[in-house]
């Protein structure tokens, strides 16, 4: 295999995984930044950790006004709730919605079936692609200035 069929392969996985979070954002009508947010709620929940817009914010590295509208988007439709500190009512939280839970958790429990399966395939080959992983994500971290 030469050089140009490898970088044709990269390609083509990376197309196959964008169209398959675009089918993910259409079928739930969501933005990429709406996806990463919820995402982002439903981890920290993992670790019982609260979320604020400043803290998505500084994740992101957006501005609070830009996390703001976007976490007034979900909760209007119902993806998110907010709620107030009770010792400092300036102070809001965003969790997810039960719905939006179980919707989350049916989705990475599909994802993971299916990652379980690829490395099955693998076989013998799943250290060699972990090598050949982790100098690939050395490389893409590289500043390209």
């Amino acid at each position: 295999m030469d050089d140009q069929e490898i970088v044709m392969k990269f390609r083509a996985m990376r197309n196959k995984f964008i169209n398959n979070l675009c089918q993910i954002l259409k079928r739930y009508n969501l933005t990429r930044m709406e996806f990463d947010i919820l995402n982002c709620i439903y981890f920290s929940s993992m670790k019982n950790k609260q979320v604020q817009a400043s803290s998505l914010a500084k994740y992101f590295d957006v501005s609070i006004p830009a996390v703001m509208h976007k976490l007034d988007a979900l909760e209007a439709r119902g993806f998110v709730e907010k709620s107030t500190d009770s010792l400092d009512r300036r102070i809001k939280y965003y969790t997810l919605t039960e719905e939006t839970t179980h919707k989350l958790e049916a989705l990475f429990h599909h994802q993971k079936q299916r990652g379980e399966l690829f490395l099955e395939a693998l076989g013998e080959e799943k250290e060699h692609l972990s090598r050949i992983l982790d100098i690939t994500l050395r490389f893409l971290e590289e500043d390209y200035d």
